[in-house]
């Protein structure tokens, strides 16, 4: 397996709206992507950042979600991507 870690900012003054996105675009998009596991998205105490950690079943897909993430560009968006990072699963528990 492989990971895809997404870095982001998060406009604290949009929080609301940053929910809206995620709940209603990034994870539905997400679970769609081929070779997608599973999925987790964080959000740091002070609301200002975050991470999303994207399980695919094989390199490929890790790689092919990543391309993808790196791709989307958005203006006026309550969340900035600031790195797109895959990761081979060494472990877990």
């Amino acid at each position: 397996m492989h990971a895809v870690v997404v870095t982001v900012t998060i406009d604290a003054t949009r929080t609301a709206e940053s929910d809206e996105v995620l709940q209603q675009h990034v994870i539905p998009q997400s679970k769609a992507e081929p070779g997608f596991v599973r999925g987790m998205w964080l959000r740091t105490a002070d609301e200002t950042g975050g991470r999303g950690i994207l399980i695919f079943a094989t390199e490929g897909h890790a790689a092919a979600a990543a391309a993808l993430i790196r791709q989307t560009t958005t203006t006026d968006h309550p969340v900035n991507v600031d790195s797109v990072e895959t990761f081979e699963v060494v472990g877990e528990a």
